[in-house]
């Protein structure tokens, strides 16, 4: 990262280093100086002309800056702020419908301002996840489907091993139980653990086929319990898990605003 573009992520709020950067870019034939630029401009005074520059802009190179054709994003001085992506249907069985996001592992590099992120189907790849800003990751799958339990794999070990010291909400739900749960134990200890989660509040673990009786056991004694405001262990469908409900009248629950089971 160099320095221009350190400046914006260690004042978001500072319009003139956007400027500056933009003026870094357009002087090296980078069209998102112009976007940056464009985007500014508009915040200050909305123009027809601006805004079709801004939209030919995004449909020529918004892939080429990390961002998935179809997905949902708000932009604000060349950056996105926040992405929503993939979709599934009620109406089919599981592996029928889930989208295939394909691979997101550019998004963090070109992206380094996200404040929001918000997933729905199977990821190819998370890459290496560096998000210096980011507050809010959701991603809901139904997975592992065969033939991509090994990307399921490292997608767990890119979201435990992130880099995301603003997070505040981390929404995982696997809409799917065969088996793979236990797989998964030492992903959620470490998310238990708290293990790079220091500003964290709010933890769901959606739907996780559900709860494996070690987990269940440790959930009381979890390092990361004391900091959270809410914990989601709901399912997708109602199940009887009077062991889990339980938990709600243990003395290191009682903090909690919100216990969803």
């Amino acid at each position: 990262m160099n320095e221009l573009l350190r400046a914006i992520v260690d004042d978001p709020d500072d319009v003139d280093a956007y400027l500056v950067y933009a003026d870094w870019l357009q002087a090296r034939g980078d069209p998102r100086g112009e976007l940056v630029a464009v985007q500014v401009a508009l915040e200050r005074s909305p123009d027809a002309e601006l805004l079709a520059r801004e939209a030919a802009l995004l449909e020529q190179h918004g892939v080429d800056w990390g961002v998935p054709a179809d997905a949902t994003v708000v932009w604000r001085y060349g950056f996105v702020r926040a992405l929503e992506f993939g979709d599934w249907s009620p109406h089919h069985e599981p592996g029928e419908w889930e989208a295939s996001l394909g691979d997101l592992s550019t998004l963090w590099t070109a992206q380094p301002l996200l404040h929001s992120v918000v997933l729905t189907g199977e990821v190819k790849s998370f890459g290496v996840i560096d998000a210096p800003k980011l507050s809010r990751f959701e991603w809901r799958t139904f997975g592992p489907e065969p033939g991509w339990r090994a990307s399921c794999d490292a997608n767990m070990s890119a979201i435990t091993n992130a880099k995301w010291p603003q997070l505040e909400t981390l929404d995982l739900w696997f809409a799917r139980g065969d088996g793979y749960d236990s797989k998964r134990l030492p992903w959620m200890r470490k998310i238990l653990a708290g293990t790079g989660l220091g500003t964290l509040k709010h933890l769901a673990l959606r739907a996780f086929a559900l709860w494996p009786e070690p987990l269940r056991s440790e959930l009381e004694h979890a390092k990361i319990l004391p900091q959270l405001a809410t914990l989601d262990l709901s399912a997708a469908i109602p199940v009887d898990e009077s062991d889990l409900r339980r938990l709600r009248d243990r003395p290191a629950f009682r903090h909690l605003q919100s216990f969803e089971i």
